[in-house]
């Protein structure tokens, strides 16, 4: 919570194994703005895990908006949308299982992710960014074997003390970013 922000995470409790060592829990965000936004967002959101607890967090788009100012109908017609959670999920689930967690990362892999991060824009922050890019230094990564999980846990590092804000940002782009790597 923020002086002007709530944030809530709803995960279900169990893993789901989607494949060897990974697994993956899925849920909601809810966040709710009085000054900014003026509404209450809902977000499909979750996280990916291996057995060494690198991890992923990943954010959809919104399922359900209320603005502050809607009439009950239009309430009832936003959370009505929220019955999108479990095809979403299943869609998650899918989506991650095509995913290559634990291939090595190439070198065009790392350059694959090194221009989606040069293409970061506001509002996240300069040193964010410049934080990513160092880890995606291609001599050392493909010297230690890094699968594309393991880099996105050190992406995550950052992303985590950034503001809430900016986490839900970073983590729907990394969401997007997975596709490229589907098998």
């Amino acid at each position: 919570m923020t002086d002007s922000k709530l944030f809530v995470y709803f995960l279900e409790k169990d893993p789901v194994p989607v494949d060897k060592n990974i697994t993956i829990q899925t849920g909601l965000v809810l966040t709710n703005s009085e000054l900014g936004d003026g509404c209450a967002s809902f977000k499909v959101y979750y996280i990916i895990r291996d057995s060494n607890n690198n991890r992923v967090v990943g954010l959809t788009d919104q399922i359900a908006n209320i603005n502050h100012g809607n009439k009950p109908a239009k309430i009832e017609t936003s959370f009505n949308n929220l019955d999108q959670l479990k095809h979403q999920r299943d869609d998650i689930i899918q989506a991650v299982k095509k995913v290559a967690w634990t291939k090595k990362l190439t070198r065009d892999d790392l350059d694959t992710i090194s221009h989606l991060i040069s293409h970061i824009q506001s509002p996240v922050p300069k040193t964010l960014k410049e934080n990513m890019a160092k880890c995606v230094d291609s001599n050392s990564i493909l010297e230690k074997s890094y699968t594309l999980l393991k880099l996105f846990d050190k992406f995550n590092s950052f992303i985590e003390a950034e503001n809430p804000n900016i986490q839900l940002i970073m983590e729907k782009r990394l969401s997007r970013w997975l596709a490229r790597f589907a098998k």
